[in-house]
């Protein structure tokens, strides 16, 4: 998760079509989120991380090198 004193981030997303929300699960920390938006969830991964490794002290600051793992599916019926 910390290379050359970066963090890298690495998030799998899937979507939820039933919730209709993109949903991240990153691969090194507990975390969890979702956004309607893939471009909200680029924006609200690396902050919910960086509230998790803060520990409640609003003052850290982070830089991260962010991936984020996208897989979509969907059934699609298709006249020949």
């Amino acid at each position: 998760m910390v290379a050359n004193g970066k963090r890298s981030l690495i998030a799998d997303v899937s979507w939820d079509a039933e919730a209709g929300v993109w949903i991240s699960e990153c691969r090194d920390l507990p975390i969890f989120t979702e956004a309607e938006t893939l471009d909200q969830l680029r924006t609200r991964v690396p902050l919910a991380a960086a509230d998790y490794l803060a520990d409640g002290d609003d003052t850290r600051t982070f830089d991260f090198d962010v991936s984020l793992n996208v897989r979509f599916g969907e059934t699609v019926n298709v006249a020949a």
